[in-house]
């Protein structure tokens, strides 16, 4: 989210699955059912309003599952030169 959010660096890539922000996530274990309880210590918001943790970080240059990112950053280099 830093990178993209600030223009520190331009993201090759496809979607991320989510993070919700840069803290680890609290795991608890219920009293009555001992279930285990996954959660995030902070909910980061992309600039849209949407939750990043459900929605996660498009990146600047979206690529096909099939595609290499690496290859295609090469590319994107040529392209702007």
């Amino acid at each position: 989210m830093f990178s993209k959010n600030t223009d520190f660096a331009t993201l090759v890539g496809t979607n991320t699955g989510g993070d919700g922000g840069v803290a680890d996530p609290i795991l608890i274990s219920l009293p009555n059912s001992g279930l285990i309880v996954r959660f995030s210590m902070l909910y980061g918001l992309n600039p849209d309003g949407t939750g990043n943790e459900k929605y996660g970080t498009t990146p600047d240059i979206l690529i096909d599952e099939e595609q290499d990112a690496f290859d295609k950053t090469i590319e994107e280099i040529n392209r702007k030169n």
